[in-house]
């Protein structure tokens, strides 16, 4: 009989274990959960605020660059104010949406460095593409980020004449972009500005991308086809 009751005791004392370990795992999961949500929600509010960000201090140079021209050189200041209005439309309505093709993507970033050249007599740059850019889709505002951040650091690293190339290819697999500044050392530079965009690049293709920086290179690379193509 002693042994009966030590072995029913064991068994209760087990299952009240086995429940409350039940109950435990399943609040560390809804927990992880609920952390996950939040790290998620938090990652998402920066990249709002990143889209919010993008070229202020070139919205009031073209606004006062076209101001002055308007009378010595009308076509002039009215070709800045109509890139100007196709920036914004494009910053404020089609960015809203989860993904964008990136024949779009380009056109921006055409307008935005064309913008940069008309304000300033000491900004060149260069834009070429190869693929069919107009069947992929990829995150809006995806690489104006590096693009100011070159510019960025090519003023801090007293370059007097700016001059940014950018070539992006995409094909069935990949899609590569490549930002390259003469006369720039990125090994030297301050790597802060870049914080947000690698969050949103690890939040929304995880392993499926790699981003490096060369001595004149911002070398970007997007892996894995249907994973980062879809829609």
């Amino acid at each position: 009989m002693l042994i009966d009751y030590i072995s029913a005791l064991l068994m209760t004392t087990l299952c009240m274990v086995g429940g409350s370990m039940t109950v435990l795992l399943k609040l560390w999961i809804v927990n992880n959960q609920r952390i996950a949500q939040l790290e998620k929600a938090h990652v998402l509010s920066e990249v709002e605020q990143l889209k919010e960000q993008v070229g202020p201090s070139l919205l009031f140079k073209i606004l006062n660059r076209s101001g002055h021209l308007a009378l010595i050189d009308p076509i002039k200041a009215s070709k800045m104010l109509m890139k100007l209005s196709q920036l914004l439309r494009y910053q404020l309505y089609d960015c809203s949406r989860e993904k964008v093709l990136l024949g779009s993507e380009i056109s921006f970033l055409t307008n935005y460095l064309t913008l940069e050249q008309l304000s300033s007599e000491r900004f060149e740059y260069s834009l070429s593409s190869d693929g069919d850019v107009n069947c992929i889709f990829v995150l809006p505002l995806l690489f104006i980020p590096f693009v100011q951040y070159a510019v960025e650091q090519m003023c801090e690293q007293g370059i007097s004449f700016i001059s940014v190339h950018i070539r992006l290819k995409a094909d069935v697999d990949d899609i590569i972009f490549v930002c390259s500044c003469p006369g720039i050392d990125f090994f030297v530079g301050d790597e802060r500005g870049l914080e947000r965009i690698r969050q949103r690049l690890d939040l929304q293709y995880g392993q499926y991308y790699d981003l490096q920086l060369e001595k004149e290179n911002i070398h970007l690379e997007l892996r894995g086809g249907e994973v980062w193509r879809r829609k």
